[in-house]
């Protein structure tokens, strides 16, 4: 039958470096081991399509949602 998906958009560059800027430093350090609850939160900032974003914070230990934030959502 050679069925085949189809690829409807375009990939988007969404993120432009700015090599001046200073980066925000790495305060784990890539040590993600956690011993206790709310002790270490990581966060993750994702663009989705038709230019909305959602930013969350999770918790390293449980590994819950501690907070999220979109514009939809307030």
């Amino acid at each position: 039958m050679r069925l085949a998906g189809v690829r409807l958009r375009r990939r988007h560059c969404t993120t432009v470096a700015d090599p001046p800027r200073a980066k925000a430093p790495d305060l784990i350090g890539g040590d993600f081991t956690v011993t206790e609850p709310h002790t270490k939160y990581v966060g993750d900032f994702t663009c989705l399509p038709l230019e909305h974003y959602l930013a969350t914070v999770v918790d390293l230990a449980s590994r819950r949602l501690v907070g999220r934030w979109s514009p939809r959502a307030g």
